[in-house]
């Protein structure tokens, strides 16, 4: 900051009230996303009380996580009283961490909110303990002040107070003739004191923020932020929702009350990891997985593909007399190979998971199955197959069950996910009602080949034998294959799955088993 003068006074502070250059559009965007956030307008009230310029700091802390290439206003642009939100926002811009946290908020208002947040949190809890230098801004306001006054005391320059214009006035010398300059007026005086006061001040300040110790902390609160912003962008991912169209295009309200119930949902947290690490494992059997040709060879065309070509094409390159003729044919498309005709595939009939909510599968068999369930769609996905999930108790009416649809037509909405993974019904179990609602879901669809129902439950129910017999006849008729999954089946038998299932794994142990279970079915859909 340059020396302190009459001159430079009036150009020493501005009139911005931002750190970080942003525009009315950045104001308007980051009060709309206040308006939908209530920890904000909290977090916004609670430091105005603390740190009266504390609002233009938040909105200086949305611009640096939220614009593309944040810039620093000039600090003589910037307003006297806001030179603590100067300082603060300064050090967290020219952070290392800062570049860390942006990687995940950069563009993305919703990001920059919640990061904002965070920051808000352990920015407010920081300027509570930097008292030094919340003084040092205070005694910086106060020179100012007395500085003010005191060139407003000052003579005017050609005014009644000095009559330089005057010979005798204009004379400094003494009666002795050596050149002694007059002693300074008690306005003087006061002027050079509130200068060297200001100038002090303004020294004191920037010193107290050259402090380790203000530094460590503005970089551990930044610590925090990333940690956390982390989590939020592992929790999106999770569920998909960077990708999913509707998600992005909904609004702040919607977009932050949801990812405030997938944070404070235990439940959610629990099955989104577990559902992580399954979807690697299935796609995992995926990729291993060699597709069967489709394609035969019918007659002899012309063309330019290598791969199709005719081996006495490719012999013209080895006679310098034709390889001039191979080239001109390459160019032209006029090479000869062989002309392929696909084999006409049924496509693959639609994925059905049955889960049962009984009362005993509530906890840990149930988190479990979700994250089963949200695997298996990730493969229907990526099969490009319509993909059920049906939730069953005891209710005996196939048509009342509850069933979460994602279909090829209308796409696989994150939010529709959360919700199949968050229902849960409670109550009894009976087997027939959900395959029976299982097979209603497959017949929607014409003209497919092979669909897989898979059940999962943790009890036993006995099927009548009538209709036993039809459904063990639509099944054979439709290639439909059964994956059953009994968990915890220490005190339930498999029998009654055994007869309409194609196989049954048994699941004593999720820890130990889950896995190895999980990466079988997965192998077999």
């Amino acid at each position: 900051m340059k020396r302190i003068n009459e001159e430079s006074f009036s150009n020493l502070f501005g009139e911005k009230r931002y750190t970080i250059n942003c525009d009315k559009f950045d104001i308007e965007d980051f009060q709309g996303i206040k308006e939908c956030s209530s920890k904000l307008l909290k977090q916004e009230a609670a430091g105005a009380e603390e740190l009266p310029t504390y609002p233009d700091l938040m909105q200086d802390m949305f611009s640096m996580l939220c614009k593309t290439v944040p810039k620093l206003n000039p600090e003589y642009e910037v307003k006297l009283d806001h030179m603590f939100n100067y300082e603060i926002a300064k050090q967290m811009q020219e952070h290392r961490r800062t570049k860390e946290i942006r990687a995940m908020s950069q563009m993305d208002k919703m990001m920059s909110a919640l990061g904002v947040e965070d920051l808000s949190e352990e920015t407010l809890r920081l300027i509570k303990e930097l008292k030094e230098q919340r003084a040092a801004q205070k005694e910086m306001e106060d020179a100012a002040k007395a500085l003010q006054d005191a060139l407003g005391n000052m003579p005017v320059p050609g005014g009644n107070g000095d009559k330089a214009g005057d010979g005798d006035a204009a004379d400094t010398t003494s009666e002795d003739g050596e050149g002694e300059g007059k002693a300074p007026s008690p306005e003087e005086l006061t002027l050079e004191a509130a200068k060297q006061r200001m100038q002090d001040a303004v020294d004191n300040f920037k010193e107290s923020f050259e402090d380790k110790e203000v530094k460590n902390k503005i970089g551990q609160a930044l610590s925090k932020v990333r940690d956390g912003m982390r989590q939020t962008s592992k929790l999106l991912q999770q569920w998909g929702l960077g990708g999913d169209s509707s998600f992005i295009n909904s609004g702040h309200r919607h977009k932050i009350e949801l990812l405030k119930k997938l944070e404070g949902n235990s439940k959610l947290k629990q099955i989104a990891e577990l559902a992580g690490k399954l979807t690697m494992l299935a796609m995992s059997e995926q990729a291993q997985k060699i597709p069967k040709g489709c394609e035969e060879v019918y007659s002899i065309s012309t063309g330019r593909d290598f791969d199709r070509m005719l081996p006495s094409e490719l012999l013209k390159l080895q006679d310098p007399d034709r390889e001039i003729e191979f080239f001109k044919d390459y160019i032209e498309g006029n090479c000869l190979q062989y002309a392929l005709k696909g084999k006409e595939k049924k496509a693959r009939g639609a994925m059905v998971v049955c889960i049962d909510e009984s009362g005993s599968m509530q906890g840990a068999p149930d988190n479990w199955a979700k994250a089963v369930a949200i695997a298996l769609l990730n493969v229907a996905k990526k099969q490009n197959r319509n993909f059920f999930v049906v939730h069953f108790n005891g209710n005996r009416n196939p048509g009342t069950l509850p069933v979460h649809r994602f279909t090829k037509t209308e796409g696989f909405p994150a939010e529709r996910v959360i919700d199949m993974a968050e229902m849960f019904m409670n109550g009894g179990t009976d087997f027939m009602a959900p395959l029976t609602r299982a097979r209603m879901c497959i017949d929607e669809e014409v003209n497919f080949h092979k669909a897989d129902i898979i059940f999962i439950t943790d009890g036993e129910c006995a099927v009548t034998n009538d209709w036993l017999a039809e459904f063990k006849t639509w099944k054979k008729s439709k290639a439909v294959s059964i994956y059953s999954i009994l968990i915890n089946c220490g005190y339930n038998s498999d029998v009654s799955l055994k007869e309409f299932s194609d196989k049954v794994a048994k699941l004593n142990d999720m820890r130990s088993k889950g896995d190895e279970i999980a990466i079988d079915l997965f192998a077999s859909v």
